[in-house]
């Protein structure tokens, strides 16, 4: 008697086929569907029929996505800004059970940190869903930090990254690498990220790499040694952006012409752009390079606000630096021109900044005897962001009344956007000793940016006495969730 015994296919394998029957998007991943247009994935029936007649169901790109790559910011994920659950939503559950497979594959993951926001895009618990696999680690956005930021010879920034992995005790693949948000050529990208090496391995590429792209194709072709790549992170920190230009690095710089130069995925400033994992046939040995949805983190800025929110701010785009005092006639004021005399001698205890209705900071407690210029309060942000300064009192006396309008500007869309805000509440409160010249860095989970506290050197106006302990006490406020963390500064 012959017995047969018969294979119950493995999920990933169940979900490969129903990808290849059904269709699914090729710029976010998420199954097509002819019913309703506005739920994800939706095609018209024409060009469904159209398509499976032909057999090119994988040619298929959504409503939504088609909409995104013309600049619209429109949500596909619950939670989102406040979304509520409505029928063709995605909830970041479902987006997280997408990457359950990766646990179980041999593969190299590329993780996708954001340089602007790295302690809130980190992703401490990664290997919850990449198991044991090997991570590469790669920083991108370094652009955005501003015309004076270059990665050539910053060892310091290099070396600030291994020590926050080894702080969250992750072990990587070869040294971090560093890249632009810009495609080369651009404005900035080619100053501000310029990785010169001539080989994988090294920190520096030698050689044309104007945005850090060749490293970091490279380094991946180096260390995946016949695997599947996979590029994972937080929702909105490039990670389409990182794929779209490995391709064209594969093909324009490399010669391996199996990596496409069209349908790839979308990529946009609104996150959840990603539904679904998207392979891309971009190995010469067969093997793919994965596109993953972002795992969506409630304690980022980003993901508390919608899409016009974040269109208004330009989240993500260049950041400003703004030192304190800020006159409060013009918030929009830059180093260079802020310190008028009014303000030169203001004490820093009580003096409390509302930054653009997202964040307030309270100085609570400081030394007599430092004030607003002996001691650099900087705001790292978006240049859409504006600072007002005031004393904690009349900030805490605005904020009772319940009017929620900007301190500063009292045109219709700024309190319009205000008003569509919840309250802030506290984050938290924090000592920063003053002594060591050290300082901290106050980063704001999603906004990318971050406040930065430290005392000048070699001040002129009178300081403490060596060796006598200062400190300062501040209060951080923020949207309901939003983390706040307190990191060494950042050499930037």
């Amino acid at each position: 008697t012959t017995t047969t015994t018969t294979t119950t296919p493995s999920p990933f394998i169940i979900k490969k086929i129903e990808r290849k029957q059904r269709g699914a998007c090729y710029g976010c991943g998420v199954k097509i569907q002819t019913v309703s247009p506005s739920a994800v994935g939706f095609v018209s029936e024409l060009d469904y029929e159209t398509k499976k007649k032909n057999k090119q169901l994988d040619l298929l790109l959504c409503l939504r996505c088609s909409n995104l790559s013309n600049g619209q910011m429109i949500n596909a994920v619950v939670g989102q800004g406040g979304q509520k659950i409505e029928t063709g939503l995605i909830t970041p559950e479902e987006l997280r059970e997408t990457l359950k497979d990766i646990r179980g594959k041999k593969a190299l993951v590329v993780k996708i940190v954001d340089l602007t926001d790295f302690h809130g895009s980190f992703l401490p618990k990664i290997r919850d869903l990449v198991g044991s696999n090997p991570i590469l680690l790669v920083v991108t956005k370094c652009d955005v930090i501003g015309k004076g930021f270059a990665m050539e010879n910053n060892e310091s920034l290099i070396e600030y990254v291994i020590e926050e992995c080894a702080k969250k005790k992750l072990t990587l693949a070869g040294d971090p690498i560093f890249v632009a948000a810009r495609k080369p050529g651009s404005s900035r990208s080619n100053s501000s990220v310029g990785n010169d090496t001539t080989a994988p391995g090294t920190r520096g590429i030698r050689g044309e790499d104007l945005n850090g792209m060749r490293a970091a194709v490279l380094t991946t072709i180096r260390e995946r040694r016949g695997r599947d790549v996979y590029v994972v992170g937080s929702a909105n920190v490039g990670k389409s952006t990182f794929v779209r230009e490995f391709t064209k690095v594969l093909r324009t710089e490399m010669g391996n012409y199996f990596a496409p130069s069209k349908r790839l995925p979308t990529a946009s400033s609104m996150p959840g752009t990603t539904l679904g994992v998207i392979p891309i046939k971009a190995f010469e040995d067969k093997k793919s390079l994965y596109d993953t949805p972002g795992v969506f983190l409630h304690h980022r800025v980003n993901s508390l606000l919608n899409g016009e929110q974040m269109k208004s701010l330009k989240l993500g785009g260049d950041l400003k630096v703004y030192r304190a005092p800020v006159s409060q006639q013009d918030g929009s004021s830059s180093t260079s021109n802020v310190n008028s005399s009014n303000n030169n001698s203001e004490k820093l205890k009580n003096v409390s900044f509302d930054w653009n209705g997202l964040v307030r900071l309270d100085i609570l407690d400081a030394p007599e005897t430092d004030d607003l210029n002996t001691v650099n309060v900087s705001f790292y942000g978006p240049k859409k962001m504006r600072i007002f300064k005031s004393t904690i009192d009349d900030m805490q006396k605005h904020a009772d009344g319940g009017d929620k309008t900007c301190l500063f500007d009292e045109s219709a869309p700024t309190r319009e956007f205000y008003q569509s805000l919840p309250s802030l509440r506290v984050s938290r409160e924090v000592e920063i000793s003053l002594d060591d010249y050290k300082g901290k860095d106050l980063s704001i989970s999603g906004l990318g940016g971050w406040i930065r506290v430290v005392r000048e050197r070699n001040h002129t106006k009178y300081t403490n006495s060596p060796g006598a302990k200062g400190s300062i006490t501040v209060r951080v406020w923020s949207l309901p969730g939003v983390e706040v963390f307190v990191r060494d500064v950042m050499p930037i």
